[in-house]
């Protein structure tokens, strides 16, 4: 469980200079992973690298905290050298071939697939990986295959597969099955003892079931979602899943519990003081005060998005910058959210890549680039073209891309 995992390592973060420089800089990137703060986790790991240059374990787990961060061109290089130090080790293979999908460098992680399996040195995480690539090239039908395979070993397994294949469903539309599943998962682990219920799992269902009732029109679902992702206890293992319940929340014009999920981020980042942290709680200020009409939004979104320029950050900064008409900082703020789609795969809600590509469509129509709105506009529609995502958003969608239609004609 990630607060149980939290306590344990501050108490060796408290302890941490009791012991060498080597363990000192590796207690620091535990714990700082642990409480989202990946940039300074990389910079303690970067210590060890230099210091002790042929310990794979060090080079990986950089190569961890530098994807975290978006830095995927940096961190692939570590990956190597870690599969260079330690080619049989399993961990090594399996974190190149994720951190390649994320980078959606699909057809280098295919490669290495291949290399592996040729030599005989199959990863045990290999549907896993081969999973988020084939959704990073819209194979959605072969990523939920290789999610299925993933989980066919272990119960443990069954449940981070399940967690695994929500993404391919949602992104072509099946939200109806996407649904069932989770919910069902969640009813689940709800049976389960204390010490057995699947934490970090939960709450990711927690917030995929909320985005995907508020998108099927059904808001007091999803309120329910929000209300319990803004109460979770305010400690940094949770800071992620407290900042995708404020958005929640704020999206349902939930304000009350969007101005308690601000206050929760507030007590984070009071006590775990971060990039990480000090960016969410500048975010949620703004999108407040924005919405309240208060004067000061406009420098809280510039300093959110200067030091913590993560998926989350990108999609709401991005809107707030369309409707300030600062189009060309929207448009590269779209990009940038679209280069980190294997990030918004990973770790959020996988619809948000499509909501992205909805926002980046507008903002190219008011740019006066219109065949290439069009083109993200037909793309939003033939991914949630199924039934299962007909919703007030789909008919949106639509209704904009035939008006364009109409003024291109």
């Amino acid at each position: 469980m990630m607060e149980a995992a939290q306590e344990s390592e501050e108490k060796a973060f408290a302890k941490r200079l009791r012991v060498t420089e080597r363990e000192r800089n590796w207690i620091d990137s535990q714990y700082y992973n642990i409480i989202g703060a990946w940039t300074e986790s990389a910079a303690a790991l970067e210590k060890n690298t230099v210091l002790f240059p042929d310990e794979a374990v060090f080079e990986r787990q950089l190569a961890f905290a530098l994807t975290r961060l978006g830095r995927y061109d940096a961190a692939i290089p570590h990956n190597r050298r870690a599969v260079e130090l330690d080619p049989f080790s399993d961990n090594n293979s399996s974190e190149l071939l994720m951190n390649l999908a994320e980078a959606n460098r699909v057809d280098e992680c295919f490669a290495e697939a291949k290399r592996l399996q040729e030599a005989g040195r199959t990863p045990n995480l290999i549907h896993y990986d081969l999973a988020l690539a084939y959704m990073q090239a819209g194979d959605y039908a072969r990523s939920l295959a290789e999610s299925r395979s993933f989980g066919k070993d272990t119960a443990e397994r069954e449940s981070w597969a399940r967690k695994l294949g929500i993404g391919p469903l949602i992104m072509s539309g099946r939200f109806s099955e996407a649904i069932e599943w989770l919910e069902g998962d969640l009813a689940l682990d709800s049976a389960r003892r204390a010490a057995d219920k699947e934490q970090a799992r939960t709450y990711i269902r927690r917030n995929a079931l909320g985005q995907l009732q508020r998108l099927k029109d059904a808001s007091a679902l999803a309120a329910e979602q929000a209300d319990f992702l803004v109460h979770l206890n305010p400690v940094g293992a949770n800071l992620v899943h407290l900042r995708e319940g404020f958005a929640l929340a704020f999206d349902l014009s939930e304000i009350a519990l969007a101005e308690e999920g601000l206050s929760r981020l507030q007590q984070i980042e009071t006590k775990w003081p971060s990039e990480h942290s000090k960016s969410a709680v500048w975010l949620a200020q703004a999108l407040l005060k924005d919405l309240q009409g208060e004067a000061g939004a406009d420098g809280l979104f510039a300093k959110a998005k200067g030091a913590w320029p993560d998926p989350l950050n990108l999609f709401y900064i991005s809107r707030w910058e369309g409707k300030t008409n600062l189009l060309q900082a929207q448009l590269a703020s779209l990009e940038e959210l679209e280069r980190m789609r294997g990030n918004v795969y990973k770790h959020h809600f996988a619809g948000l890549a499509v909501l992205g590509w909805f926002e980046q469509a507008k903002c190219l129509q008011s740019l006066s680039r219109f065949d290439e709105s069009l083109r993200m506009y037909k793309r939003v529609v033939e991914h949630w073209a199924n039934p299962q995502a007909a919703c007030s958003f789909m008919r949106q969608a639509r209704k904009d891309m035939d008006r364009l239609k109409r003024r291109l004609s």
